[in-house]
């Protein structure tokens, strides 16, 4: 019998995810990172980490903001995703 652990799982995940980003990425198409500088699961260094992996991704790190950048500074996301997409029309 085969099992998979927490950590194996999260590996897998990673993985898939990273083989998506860097699929998108080929294909010319922006990507923008938002991340609550509160946020419990995109941590400063998981951030810091898949902007080593992936550079031309832009980011940008909301204070004041968990992981639902959305709904505790929306106008600061919402600002910076109008900002993105007028620097990449379609």
């Amino acid at each position: 019998m085969f099992r998979v652990t927490a950590d194996d799982a999260v590996g897998i995940v990673a993985d898939r995810m990273h083989r998506a980003v860097a699929a998108i990425l080929r294909d010319g198409v922006p990507i923008l990172l938002v991340r609550g500088q509160m946020s419990d699961l995109v941590t400063e260094d998981r951030a810091q980490e898949f902007l080593q992996r992936f550079p031309a991704v832009e980011f940008v790190d909301v204070g004041g903001a968990g992981h639902m950048v959305a709904g505790d500074r929306n106008d600061v996301f919402a600002d910076a995703v109008v900002a993105f997409l007028d620097r990449h029309p379609a």
